[in-house]
């Protein structure tokens, strides 16, 4: 039993690091390149309903994300991939921005989470 447990261990997929190729959000203004402040995100895939939403989490210092008003028309573009993979890439449209304040810096840095379908 021991051997078929170490044979399933070597068999998991690991990706590693992945490389970033694009976050991007575009909205009424232009486009905003996010890519430089991107703390973490996370894609969810839908089997049984065909879907895929996603939570996108930067972190900015300058207040570029601050003045954005989410009305519905924002997207976000997400671009990936990870060693001897394709590149993943998905556009989502942006439904929902959350605002956190880091106290520690002054109030002058802020992580918006922002959320998408």
């Amino acid at each position: 039993m021991a051997e078929a447990i170490s044979e399933i261990t070597q068999d998991l997929y690991d990706p590693g690091n992945i490389e970033i190729h694009a976050c991007h959000l575009k909205h009424d203004n232009g486009v905003i390149n996010l890519s430089g402040g991107l703390y973490e995100f996370v894609v969810h895939y839908g089997i049984i309903h065909h879907s895929a939403s996603c939570k996108v989490t930067v972190l900015d210092t300058q207040d570029i994300l601050a003045d954005l008003d989410i009305d519905g028309s924002e997207t976000i573009k997400l671009s990936w991939s990870s060693k001897d993979d394709d590149v993943i890439t998905n556009e989502f449209t942006i439904y929902r921005k959350h605002t956190i304040i880091d106290t520690t810096q002054a109030g002058k840095g802020k992580a918006y989470t922002l959320h998408g379908i």
